[in-house]
């Protein structure tokens, strides 16, 4: 585990005089209390701690890591040190009813087996504010080795890894599940009523079946379904097609789920919680001057910045050929030599609610 030393650039910390009078809020509980909570899907490679840097200023109220590997996780130092960073500085500051609370970092772990969720969860705790359990990754390895959406039709399993967990940390503490529809609406209803019986504190709800790609639409009505087995019992965040504003809005008043999750859409525009149509120049340049940017490998620097870029390209070749370039130095290199001409012809529009 790195922790960055967060102290090498200017935000929103320093413009407030008291952190002391910041509340600190469990991510279950922000869910209850506040009705305009959004969140940051967790993401293969993608969701590190630069991009979630950027998600959490722009009103991503909950963050996720990258889904760990609970074994690897809990039995191996270089492992912690490779897969989780983070630093004091990672989550937002937001306002909502008069009140200012700090933003949540959940950390998602897959396991096969309660020991080693549970020991991964006591590790990472002190630094984070919830763990989740994936019971989602649809990908054919992940299945193969009982993790992620393998764990679908597993309650028995699931209910024991919560309760383990949740007898190494403090009661307070946020365990959630991540699970996705099972096109059998039974077994839904059973893995929910289970997570909640073994101390869950929410629960996330991608809309898709593990067998259904991206490209189909997600089943809002199958949210809605799972959060209806839920019976108010504990929170549950909606997941699948949220790419701007408005769609967050709308799924949660078609499905009634307390916060709507994003994933591509806040690689395409990590601003769209705050209403923007699109990335707005102010973090693509945050995110090149955050230290934390520096330490990822290049292919992923290069593609959060043409992710968030890509709109702005008068000409399909001009973005062929920024998407070609081969070293950080060359992309920075780039925006500084076409600023005007990427940038001049469009201010980008926020939406107000």
């Amino acid at each position: 585990m790195v922790v960055e030393n967060p102290n090498q650039y200017v935000d929103v910390y320093d413009e407030i005089e008291d952190l002391s009078q910041v509340e600190v809020i469990p991510p279950n509980e922000m869910l209850t209390q506040f009705k305009n909570i959004n969140v940051a899907a967790p993401m293969v490679r993608y969701s590190k701690l630069a991009a979630r840097t950027v998600w959490s200023r722009y009103d991503t109220h909950i963050i996720y890591t990258p889904m760990m590997l609970a074994r690897e996780y809990s039995r191996s130092e270089k492992a912690r040190q490779a897969e989780f960073s983070t630093n004091d500085r990672e989550r937002g500051i937001f306002t909502q009813d008069g009140r200012t609370f700090r933003g949540a970092l959940i950390a998602q772990f897959a396991s096969k087996n309660s020991e080693d969720f549970a020991s991964a969860v006591e590790l990472i705790h002190p630094f984070v504010d919830g763990v989740d359990l994936n019971c989602g990754c649809p990908q054919t390895w992940a299945y193969k080795e009982e993790i992620g959406s393998y764990l679908l039709r597993q309650p028995e399993l699931v209910h024991d890894m919560v309760k383990t967990a949740r007898n190494r940390v403090p009661g307070n503490f946020t365990i959630s599940v991540k699970i996705r529809l099972d096109f059998d609406p039974k077994n839904t209803s059973r893995l929910v009523q289970t997570a909640i019986h073994a101390g869950a504190s929410y629960i996330g709800v991608h809309g898709r079946t593990r067998h259904q790609k991206d490209t189909e639409p997600a089943s809002w009505s199958g949210i809605k379904f799972a959060r209806e087995e839920a019976k108010g019992a504990i929170p549950v965040v909606g997941n699948g097609d949220i790419f701007t504003l408005q769609d967050s809005i709308r799924m949660k008043e078609e499905s009634g789920v307390n916060a709507a999750m994003s994933a591509r859409g806040l690689l395409e525009n990590p601003a769209l919680f705050a209403g923007y149509d699109r990335t707005p120049v102010e973090a693509i340049d945050q995110f090149i001057n955050l230290p934390s940017s520096h330490d990822l490998p290049f292919n992923l620097f290069h593609r959060h910045i043409s992710w968030w870029t890509e709109k702005y390209f008068p000409k399909k070749a001009e973005r062929i050929a920024f998407n070609n370039l081969k070293t950080r130095e060359d992309v920075l290199g780039y925006l500084d030599d076409n600023r005007v001409m990427l940038f001049s012809s469009y201010t980008p529009r926020k939406v107000t609610t």
